[in-house]
Parts: structure tokens; sequence; C-alpha cells
């Protein structure tokens, strides 16, 4: 996937490129998990320009890995493919970590249709944000899982 793939294009992305208002969405400190490298960059130069502080992994078993050591962070945005361990089984996984059963968590994805389709036979629920995105979404999706 291309970076220009993963984004939408939009109006006026100075205002949104903004830190937020509410001060308590500041400097956030948020791990993407994402095995395509363009979308890790796209998320991050969204996030850091939003003033938080990102930090990266590639696969879902690093996710598990990094949340699972001493590392703390306030939200994780994971993508649902990736080899080996999909988001989705990662957000199992984390969920099973009792320090870690309330982290806010949502997940990025090119299919929701066959994500929602394993959230269902899998019994775990995740929110979720749908590939294409605008800076927008992102900044809706914290938001309301920070509230």
């Amino acid at each position: 996937t291309q970076s220009y793939d993963i984004i939408k294009t939009m109006e006026a992305p100075e205002q949104l490129l903004q830190p937020s208002e509410n001060k308590e969405l500041l400097n956030l400190k948020i791990l993407i998990a994402d095995d395509t490298e363009a979308v890790r960059s796209v998320l991050k130069i969204f996030l850091v320009s939003m003033g938080h502080i990102v930090d990266e992994v590639d696969d879902g078993h690093q996710l598990v890995e990094k949340l699972n050591s001493d590392y703390v962070c306030d939200l994780v945005i994971s993508d649902f493919e990736m080899p080996g361990l999909d988001g989705l089984e990662a957000v199992k996984k984390i969920r099973e970590t009792e320090k870690l059963k309330n982290l806010p968590i949502f997940i990025v994805t090119g299919s929701p249709r066959k994500l929602e389709e394993k959230m269902k036979t899998s019994g775990i629920t995740v929110p979720y944000l749908g590939k294409p995105f605008t800076i927008k979404d992102i900044k809706t999706k914290i938001e309301e899982l920070l509230k």
C-alpha cells in the first residue's frame, strides 16, 4: 500500500495539523503497530503534528512484547492485517494482561468487513477506522477513546 492510498485528500489540512485544544489530549504517548512502513510514517506525521509522542513496531508480536515489558503508553493504534499475529489477535493477548486490559486501542484496516466478521467469530470487539482515513478521522477516534 502506498501512503497516498491510505489517506483521503482534504481541503484544509493545515487547520487539522494543530495540537488539540484539549490539554488532556496533548503529548499523548502513542504506539503504532503496522507492517507497512508508509502507513506508520503517515500516522506518525499526523500524530506528531498534533503534539503527540509516537513509537512504532511493525507486527502484532512486537506490539504484545513491547506492551508486556516496562513500556508505558496512552494509546495503541494497530493495523488489522499483519503477518504472524494480526491486530485483533494482538488485542486479545493484550487484554489478557491485567495492567493492559483498559488500555485504549483502535485498529486501522483496509478490510473492515473482514475485521467485523472476525470480531463476530472471536467475540472480541475493538473500535476501528477504515482506510483511507483523514487527519480528522484520527483526531476524532482518539478523542472518542480518551473521553
